[in-house]
């Protein structure tokens, strides 16, 4: 596969990842994640492996009545695809809307084995988001 259709499968996996969360469906963005995936939302603890993000996923999805992510930039450049994001999540009744950077490092096989957010947590605490951890 030439480096151009990568980049574009790659802007596509990252693309259905997010579909999936947008779906609330959680096997459907844990199909996007290698299995030595990590997940790193910068305020937090990095999360890694397949596993551990499928038991913070879950619930977390169980727990949103909506999920939107507006798409403001997605690029892809050879294995990475950066993100600009507003992520909108309505849980009881609230609604939040999180601006975030993202960054995903992709596999050969067009998996995703490492995720990174950057967001600012105070802006989710103050809309009445639940605190983590």
């Amino acid at each position: 596969m030439s480096n151009n259709s990568n980049v574009s499968r790659n802007e596509g996996v990252v693309r259905d990842m997010i579909a999936g969360w947008e779906a609330k469906d959680a096997a459907a963005v844990l199909n996007t994640f290698a299995p030595e995936i990590t997940w790193h939302n910068m305020p937090m603890d990095p999360i890694e492996g397949i596993d551990a993000v499928k038991a913070l996923a879950e619930p977390f999805l169980a727990a949103c009545d909506l999920v939107e992510w507006k798409i403001l930039r997605l690029q892809g450049a050879g294995d990475q695809v950066f993100t600009e994001r507003v992520d909108c999540f309505e849980m009881g009744g609230t609604r939040l809307e999180v601006p975030v950077a993202g960054t995903f490092d992709l596999n050969v096989d067009g998996k995703i084995t490492a995720w990174r957010d950057y967001f600012d947590m105070q802006t989710w605490l103050d809309q009445g988001g639940p605190p983590f951890g």
